[in-house]
């Protein structure tokens, strides 16, 4: 496993391992998993008055998976890593990577076997620290059928309460089959601290990173600056799932979209697929 760091805003820390499930009082888990034209999200959002379980894929369509406020249960607990389960879906995440079991109420079961290779902590504008995983090695079963693909997966807690938030998001697989790399961008708000990057993972682990301020989104497009070369991302949404996630404190309206991104840099145009997804309410 790579220990990444970052050529831009702030130091990267040595990951070790996912950290238990929901020990904060906002906590937030995301898998995105590329297999060429189909993809599978894997969602897990908790704020101080509710929790959110989700999973939807794309396969020439929008599939809804589920969709859940019940829960996850932590298990394990003497073991290093995120170890969770509900009625739908089981994480045991170990140091390394792991695996996803998903459970749909109108479709088989299928796995997800996880391998970490580039893994990376930074700090976020409330003292707290995200953990971002670009480039994992991921394979699928579901029954006979097995599919191998690569993946994103971003996990952040929250201890101070935060009570209306905003983000948008795109991440994807860019460069090449040859030279494989990672892109991914934010900006956000957490009450009225804003908040923005622009990364991509090269093919060797190395993470570079728009100087601040460096990158900027609009509705279906980001830029940044990477090693004083302008990247332009362009995306098209193929499908879309729009849910709204409701608590005491809690009304936030969630939506993700399997895209075509294309991504123009130094004169080169490179096209794949990326998630997209924009989120803004109240989060308390």
């Amino acid at each position: 496993m790579t220990t990444a760091r970052t050529s831009g805003e702030g130091a990267d820390t040595p990951y070790e391992h996912q950290p238990p499930w929901a020990e904060a009082p906002s906590d937030s888990l995301q898998y995105e998993l590329f297999f060429q034209d189909r993809f599978v999200s894997i969602r897990a959002l908790k704020f101080p008055s509710c929790q959110f379980i989700s999973a939807w894929m794309f396969d020439g369509g929008v599939v809804d998976l589920f969709s859940t406020d019940a829960p996850l249960e932590a298990t394990h607990q003497d073991r290093p890593g995120l170890y969770a389960h509900n009625e739908f879906v089981t994480y045991e995440l170990n140091p390394g990577g792991g695996r996803i079991v998903v459970e749909p109420p109108n479709c088989d079961t299928f796995t997800v076997v996880l391998e970490e290779t580039v893994s990376t902590i930074w700090h976020v504008p409330l003292g707290d620290m995200v953990i971002h995983q670009p480039s994992l090695n991921v394979t699928l079963t579901m029954g006979e059928h097995t599919l191998a693909g690569a993946g994103y997966a971003k996990r952040y807690t929250f201890e101070k309460e935060t009570q209306h938030t905003y983000w948008r998001f795109i991440s994807g697989p860019s460069g090449n089959e040859q030279s494989p790399a990672w892109l991914w961008t934010a900006e956000a708000a957490f009450d009225l601290k804003k908040y923005d990057y622009f990364k991509q993972a090269e093919p060797d682990g190395t993470i570079v990173a728009a100087e601040q301020p460096g990158s900027w989104h609009r509705d279906r497009a980001a830029h940044g600056v990477l090693n004083g070369v302008a990247h332009d991302v362009q995306i098209e949404d193929l499908g879309r799932i729009d849910r709204v996630i409701a608590g005491p404190g809690t009304n936030l309206k969630l939506s993700q979209a399997y895209c075509q991104m294309t991504v123009t840099a130094g004169g080169q145009t490179r096209r794949s697929f990326a998630l997209n997804e924009i989120a803004c309410g109240s989060s308390s």
